[in-house]
C-alpha cells in the first residue's frame, strides 16, 4: 500500500477528523472512500456533460434540418418571373 503525506487546511483537517470520529472510520478508510467517490463523481460529470452535449447537438441538427426544409419550400421571385 502506498504511503502518502498530505497538507490540508486546519479547517478541513478538523472537519475530516470530526467526520471520522462520528462515523467510526480510520483515516485510511476515509481517504479511500473520499478519493474513490471523487473519481466516480468526475466520471459521472463527464458522462452527463457528454450526454447533454450530444443531446444539444441533435436538437440543433433538427432545427437546422427544419430551417433548410422551410427554405427549400419557399419560392423566390426573380425578374424572370415577370
Amino acid at each position: 500500500m502506498a504511503r502518502l503525506t498530505i497538507n490540508i487546511s486546519d479547517k478541513l483537517d478538523k472537519e475530516m477528523r470530526e467526520y471520522i470520529e462520528k462515523n467510526n472510520l480510520t483515516i485510511t478508510t476515509f481517504l479511500h472512500l473520499a478519493i474513490s467517490k471523487y473519481i466516480e463523481s468526475q466520471k459521472q460529470s463527464k458522462e452527463w456533460q457528454s450526454f447533454f452535449t450530444d443531446l444539444i447537438k441533435k436538437e440543433l441538427d433538427k432545427w437546422s434540418e427544419n430551417i433548410a426544409r422551410k427554405n427549400r419550400g419557399r419560392t423566390t421571385t426573380t425578374a424572370s418571373n415577370y
